[in-house]
């Protein structure tokens, strides 16, 4: 019976992260803008060329978009890199370091709280996780799965 309940307690530890992220189920990323860009809406590739800095982007009014980065190493930002940039956090790591040497083009500001930064900044656009999201403060212009 002892070593019954010990393998039942080395499996619920072993399969609990596994549990736990089925559960949670995938987290939708919002992309969220200041409440004064001119935008309803934005696909995902104007999204790409904006926080790769490929070309400026420009709200409906002309006026520059902000993009603004979650802390780089955070679940949040990897999974922008990937469903948005298309490329995993290594390659986005080494993306800037080229385009800073090539050009002196610098990524996009990251800032803990990509919310607050939509909410205070002219023309910021970030990200957040759907479970983050509180009305009224930004609004939403994408749903990235």
């Amino acid at each position: 019976m002892r070593k019954l309940l010990m393998v039942a307690n080395v499996l619920m530890f072993l399969l609990l992260p596994v549990m736990m992220a089925w559960a949670e189920g995938p987290t939708d990323i919002l992309v969220i803008a200041n409440k004064g860009v001119a935008l309803d809406s934005i696909s995902k590739d104007t999204l790409a060329d904006l926080f790769l800095k490929k070309k400026g982007v420009k709200d409906n009014a002309g006026n520059d978009l902000v993009p603004i980065n979650a802390p780089e190493g955070s679940p949040l930002r990897d999974a922008w890199a990937k469903r948005v940039l298309g490329m995993d956090a290594g390659s986005e790591v080494a993306y800037w370091k080229k385009m800073l040497v090539a050009s002196g083009t610098q990524a996009p500001k990251s800032l803990p709280n990509t919310m607050a930064a939509a909410f205070s900044v002219k023309g910021a656009i970030s990200y957040i996780k759907r479970s983050d999201y509180k009305e009224g403060v930004a609004k939403v212009l994408a749903v990235i799965p």
